[in-house]
């Protein structure tokens, strides 16, 4: 967090760093008053590694997103619907061996908890990050961030129309079904 680069897209995203810690903030607040079993911080790693701590601040989010994109030099992964690696889906097929809880997250718990608003968040900060540092290593930095707001609309629309869509009745289904201790 001590480079040039990094300070300078901190510096240019401060507010979306802000709202990633509101978003991380109302989680947090969601999370101590339900009985669920899984964090958002340990479904991302923060049980069996010390890393799943930085998914509740903005600013330490976009300090990893400099190693799997290469400081912003390559679009790093791209899971087309972050929902997929709560619920369970193909495109985070690659990632499910190290998130134990891939594909245990219940319907309740993802849109009750607002887990999505986290994620909505780290796509907007990986887009401000992407137009203030990228220098791509394949093709111009315009197509750079037009991918990664195309990766955001994607997992954004996929996880709002989902919350969007799940009904009143629905919780109280999908809650009976949900491991919650």
């Amino acid at each position: 967090m001590a480079s040039d680069l990094y300070r300078k897209a901190a510096d240019y995203c401060g507010a979306e760093i802000q709202l990633y810690n509101r978003a991380s903030g109302l989680v947090c607040l969601l999370e101590e008053e339900s009985n669920f079993h899984t964090t958002y911080g340990n479904f991302w790693g923060l049980g069996n590694s010390v890393y799943g701590a930085v998914f509740y601040d903005g600013a330490y989010d976009l300090a990893t997103m400099f190693g799997y994109t290469q400081n912003f030099t390559t679009l790093g992964f791209n899971v087309e619907c972050l929902l997929d690696c709560y619920r369970g889906g193909g495109s985070c097929a690659e990632f499910e061996r190290w998130l134990p809880d891939s594909g245990a997250i219940c319907n309740m718990q993802f849109c009750s908890l607002q887990w999505g608003e986290i994620d909505e968040a780290y796509h907007a900060l990986r887009l401000c990050a992407s137009k203030a540092i990228a220098v791509p290593k394949d093709g111009d930095k315009e197509e750079y961030v037009n991918a990664t707001h195309s990766m955001q609309v994607t997992s954004n629309s996929c996880a709002f129309n989902y919350c969007e869509d799940f009904e009143i009745q629905d919780f109280v289904l999908a809650d009976l079904a949900c491991d919650r201790y």
